[in-house]
């Protein structure tokens, strides 16, 4: 029993971790939370609602290293949410569970432009449930293999402490470089 609370905690733990560097990769990497109302700061609003022009602006102008960045970096910081939400919830509706992450990038996206700290994208938007139903696929994967949500849940904590602890750091890093100033 005592173990299943300190996995339950760990988890816990390193999903809060996930979402600070969530928070501060899609919202706060140009702005400190406390100077988004603040008339010194520079504002930055686009909005894109074509599909896929994004991604070809930026292969046409900067080649395969501008389209990796946006591409890869838009599907690999939501795999963890596909993993994340079932395991947390127990939701076992695979389109629940895009559903929900395609509303949580959609409100990114809004918020990005809304506060003027970013571009609101259609293709961020695709990109990112494609991450989270990598998430999901990868969860399912472990499902199927280990054939219990005990089993399941230990190994995404042991996954968790490998990604979790260096992106603590991380997020430690990237709030004393970027915002002591």
């Amino acid at each position: 029993m005592k173990n299943k609370k300190i996995q339950s905690l760990f988890l816990g733990s390193t999903f809060l971790v996930y979402l600070m560097l969530f928070g501060y990769i899609l919202l706060f990497k140009y702005v400190a939370p406390w100077e988004l109302f603040s008339n010194e700061r520079v504002f930055y609003r686009s909005l894109n609602l074509i599909p896929f022009a994004t991604i070809l602006s930026y292969w046409n102008q900067g080649g395969a290293n501008s389209v990796d960045v946006n591409l890869w970096g838009n599907i690999i910081l939501f795999i963890p949410l596909g993993i994340y939400l079932p395991l947390f919830s127990g939701n076992k509706k695979i389109f629940k569970t895009i559903g929900w992450i395609g509303l949580i990038s959609l409100a990114v996206e809004l918020a990005q432009y809304v506060l003027a700290i970013g571009a609101g994208d259609i293709d961020d938007i695709i990109l990112n449930i494609l991450g989270g139903m990598i998430g999901i696929l990868l969860y399912r994967l472990l499902f199927f293999f280990l054939k219990s949500r005990a089993k399941v849940k230990c190994w995404i904590a042991f996954f968790s402490a490998i990604v979790g602890l260096p992106g603590m750091a991380l997020c430690v890093f990237l709030f004393l470089t970027n915002w002591s100033s």
